[in-house]
């Protein structure tokens, strides 16, 4: 009977390979052939760079947040994969629990101990320039569970590998030059998107360093999540809100700091937006697609950033910058020497920011700018 199960395990990773939204029927049967409570996974590519985090659609919020938590727990280990592996075609198998890192071949010592609480733990592995980790939940004691992995490996592992070789020879003939992916990428600051379900459809490559590099932040099963309960409280509550914004085409933001102790810098500045009708657009989705958070590293009393106004009222970088220099209280004259432009591009700019944002002097466009509220949560 798990045999069985096990290839519908196979059945469904192939046919991920064609379709990413079938993630949470491979879950859903992976969950049966484990017997664990809950199953959840974790793809970074060759820089440390979040791919995809999901979890099975039984996972409970508490479960989210201990996923959260346990794929943050593994990131100081990733040095020492990355260097293990190095130059190798080799693909180790790796177990992670408790904090404790450990080749499969050498795991059986961490499951000794019968689990008699819930727990989570996790298989990782290399598969060309991806990382992924299989996080499990187990609810009860089972005796044999480290042997009950270990054929579930030896099963499903080399169709794992060719369904990732499918998914590399799809993926390269794919057009990746889509309008607003080059846009998102091009900006400075990390941008997600999400739809009207509070679920976020693109990170452009900022806010995917972003999240590789602070603790706790993450995006699982497209929702966001902070380093503790309440943050990821105030997060989605700032997403949801921001999404009804979005939908009655207001204009408010709400930001909010993030305290990083292990990081360069004190704190993470996080931006809630609603989008712009003409960037709702580039996506078409029958759930829409409504706000953005910004990430970066801001004072809170400075919330205007291009990326904002970009955002905010489809402005191209160039007339981002121009509206914010005048706002700060710089002459057209003065930005123009500061941008090493002609003053009738500078003019140009100016004229297609008045149509963007529905004003029709400087005095004006500046007291629009000034006075969108700013939320600090």
């Amino acid at each position: 009977m798990e045999d069985k199960q096990l290839l519908k395990v196979v059945r469904n990773i192939y046919a991920l390979t064609l379709d990413m939204k079938s993630m949470q029927t491979l879950l859903a049967s992976f969950l049966d052939s484990t017997h664990c409570r809950s199953l959840g996974i974790h793809i970074i590519d060759r820089e440390n760079l979040h791919v995809l985090s999901e979890m099975d659609s039984h996972a409970d919020e508490h479960d989210h947040q201990r996923y959260a938590e346990h794929f943050t727990a593994l990131r100081k280990f990733l040095p020492f994969i990355r260097e293990s592996e190095l130059g190798t075609d080799c693909r180790e198998l790796y177990c992670f629990r408790c904090n404790e890192l450990r080749r499969l071949e050498h795991g059986e010592e961490m499951f000794a101990d019968h689990l008699v609480h819930p727990e989570i733990f996790s298989l990782i592995f290399r598969e060309g320039s991806y990382l992924v980790q299989l996080a499990f939940i187990d609810g009860s004691s089972r005796e044999n569970l480290f042997q009950r992995l270990l054929h579930i490996v030896a099963i499903l592992r080399p169709h794992v590998h060719k369904a990732f070789e499918i998914f590399h020879e799809i993926e390269s003939l794919r057009n990746h030059t889509e309008g607003y992916v080059q846009t998102m990428d091009n900006l400075d600051a990390g941008v997600i998107l999400f739809d009207g379900n509070g679920e976020s459809l693109f990170s452009n490559r900022r806010a995917r360093e972003v999240i590789a590099s602070t603790p706790g932040l993450m995006l699982i099963g497209n929702r966001i999540a902070g380093p503790d309960a309440t943050v990821t409280s105030k997060l989605r509550s700032m997403v949801r809100n921001a999404i009804h914004y979005g939908m009655e085409n207001e204009k408010k933001l709400a930001v909010t700091t993030i305290p990083l102790a292990e990081s360069q810098c004190d704190s993470i500045s996080i931006l809630a937006l609603p989008l712009h009708p003409d960037i709702r657009t580039l996506v078409e989705l029958e759930s829409g697609i409504y706000a953005a958070l910004v990430i970066g590293v801001y004072e809170k009393s400075s919330w205007m950033e291009p990326e904002v106004l970009q955002l905010f009222y489809n402005l191209t970088p160039a007339e981002a910058r121009l509206a914010i220099a005048l706002s700060s209280g710089k002459t057209l004259e003065e930005y123009r020497v500061e941008a090493n432009i002609t003053l009738y591009t500078a003019r140009s700019y100016l004229k297609l920011v008045f149509e963007k944002t529905s004003t029709r002097r400087q005095a004006e466009l500046v007291a629009l700018l000034r006075s969108i509220p700013v939320v600090q949560i």
